[in-house]
């Protein structure tokens, strides 16, 4: 299955169907899974406001992806907080998640 991590995004990607799974590089090249994604979730919130990815996305199964233009959704960021307070809710759940796994493992 294909994989990516944009550099610098010009656009968000949404899940639209199938699940995809986040993934980091270890130091000795092995890839560990952190966490999965699934549909109407999107695969790069981050870069909204950070401008990289500190990850790979890759798709555990078939499905399909959207993407919206990063100025087109920063203006509507801008335009209606309500659906900005959704995405700093959806990043803070994603970090409260996170959390979870490294208590898990640890």
């Amino acid at each position: 299955m294909a994989s990516f991590r944009p550099a610098l995004a010009v656009s968000l990607a949404l899940l639209l169907s199938g699940v995809a799974q986040r993934q980091k590089d270890t130091s000795d090249g092995r890839r560990q899974i952190v966490g999965f994604c699934f549909p109407g979730d999107p695969l790069d919130f981050e870069q909204v406001y950070v401008g990289e990815a500190d990850c790979s996305v890759q798709m555990t199964t078939a499905g399909a992806i959207a993407r919206v233009p990063l100025p087109d959704l920063r203006s509507l960021l801008r335009d209606r907080p309500a659906l900005t307070r959704a995405v700093v809710a959806a990043m803070l759940a994603d970090a409260a998640s996170f959390r979870e796994w490294i208590l898990n493992v640890g």
